[in-house]
């Protein structure tokens, strides 16, 4: 069976799945030290999301304002697979991108299909993935993302994101 949306988001977990990890940091701590993701998974908060939602998404997540810390230079969009500071307005973009996503997902059916990767064969034919969610688990988890995002706001903190 394909995985539902239980399967794709996971707070506060451990996962041998491929998954961004989104963490809320003090600014402060991001200026003593680079980004080490084993500290801050002992140490801050955090959300996971699969890459199969990130990947679907990820047009979306490149208007978004960043910073790379190993480049030392201002950005758009997540490093897919480095870190990715993002804070001020990357925040407030990220939450109504996350926003959207539900707005949009809103409207899905119960259950619905969304187009994955594509895989190639031995025999050198292909098919795009088939990914099956359940509408209620996606809009929840969308909404904890959107609600850890706001919380990130709040504290003004900002998020260091992990990429594959």
């Amino acid at each position: 069976m394909l995985p539902l949306m239980e399967e794709l988001f996971h707070l506060e977990g451990n996962n041998m799945s491929l998954n961004h990890d989104f963490f809320r940091v003090p600014k402060v701590e991001i200026e003593k030290e680079k980004p080490n993701i084993k500290t801050f998974k002992a140490n801050y908060h955090n959300v996971s999301v699969n890459d199969d939602i990130i990947l679907y998404i990820l047009d979306s997540l490149k208007w978004i304002p960043t910073y790379n810390p190993f480049k030392r230079e201002a950005s758009i969009g997540i490093n897919y697979s480095g870190v990715t500071l993002i804070e001020n307005n990357g925040l407030k973009k990220l939450y109504d991108i996350i926003t959207g996503w539900i707005l949009l997902f809103n409207n899905a059916p119960d259950t619905f299909d969304l187009k994955g990767n594509y895989i190639i064969q031995d025999n050198n034919t292909g098919h795009y993935e088939i990914i099956n969610y359940d509408k209620n688990i996606m809009i929840n988890n969308l909404t904890s993302f959107k609600e850890f995002i706001l919380k990130t706001m709040d504290e003004n903190e900002i998020i260091v994101h992990f990429g594959i």
